[in-house]
């Protein structure tokens, strides 16, 4: 065991680890509540500590529970999802509207995704709880997990984070370059996490589904669905709320799970290493429909 002192778990017991680019252990500590003093300080925090876990430093600070987080490929910088607060919102708005920026239509109050389907209302303005994971591509894409609306926001990081506004939700305007549905009709949660193939374009994006247990392949390039694997369950090859989607250098896909599934697993891949041609553009879509 490398570090096992970490601070007692509360209300946000998510604990991911990452290798950074300096070859350092980043590592998230969730708040225990939502609003109170922190017994430890480290909590609500992201640390970095050397590979051997004997020191460790608060990298930062102020963070309710940070899941999933990327570097940026060129600059260095690390991008977070704070799953409740953001400096800037759905299709880039900035100053942040709606639910997670304050104002009349702020909290649990502006009610569930599936009301929003069933009226037809595709492009909720805001970034519905909980903001779940940030993937930068290699070209400098954040490809952002909006997992209460069941969509994944891509943007250019050199334009997101200044004042703007993009109130009809337009590709090219506040860096937003566009969105994908996953799997809309379902209640919530299908975009939980993301992740890149291996290939020199990154072209396949590797997307897991928490609700319906599954993973999607999506080209890049054109946002459509070019298979998927797995299903729901216990056994061998199925989930149990997939919560993580890794890729080695190889291809290879790994897996992690929650609520009590407690286990890491590797697919192996088999074929090309990329994405190309054509797909289904309505990513998700239940297969009896």
């Amino acid at each position: 065991m490398i570090i096992h002192d970490l601070p007692d778990a509360g209300q946000h017991n998510t604990r991911t680890v990452q290798i950074g680019p300096d070859d350092m252990m980043y590592i998230s500590v969730g708040s225990t509540c939502n609003e109170c003093a922190k017994p430890n300080p480290e909590n609500a925090t992201i640390l970095r500590a050397t590979l051997d876990g004997k020191t460790r430093s608060i990298f930062a600070s102020g963070l309710r529970d940070t899941v999933g987080w990327g570097w940026h490929p060129k600059t260095g910088e690390l991008w977070g999802m704070d799953k409740y607060v953001g400096h800037f919102g759905a299709y880039g708005q900035n100053p942040v509207i709606g639910e997670n920026g304050g104002g009349a239509g702020a909290g649990e109050g502006v009610g569930a995704w599936p009301a929003d389907f069933k009226r037809g209302e595709m492009k909720p303005k805001f970034f519905r709880s909980p903001l779940h994971n940030v993937k930068l591509s290699n070209d400098g894409l954040p490809y952002i997990c909006d997992r209460g609306n069941n969509r994944i926001q891509i943007f250019k990081a050199a334009e997101v984070g200044k004042v703007c506004a993009n109130p009809n939700g337009d590709a090219g305007k506040c860096g937003f370059v566009g969105e994908i549905h996953i799997a809309p009709q379902t209640s919530s949660g299908t975009s939980g996490t993301v992740n890149f193939s291996t290939d020199a374009k990154q072209s396949c994006l590797y997307v897991a589904d928490l609700t319906n247990d599954t993973i999607y392949v999506i080209n890049r390039q054109n946002l459509q669905e070019m298979s998927r694997f797995a299903t729901g369950g216990r056994q061998a090859g199925e989930f149990h709320w997939p919560h993580v989607v890794s890729v080695d250098s190889e291809g290879n896909v790994y897996s992690g799970e929650v609520d009590g599934a407690a286990r890491v697993q590797k697919f192996i891949r088999y074929g090309p290493a990329g994405c190309s041609g054509a797909g289904n553009p309505e990513v998700g879509k239940y297969l009896n429909q």
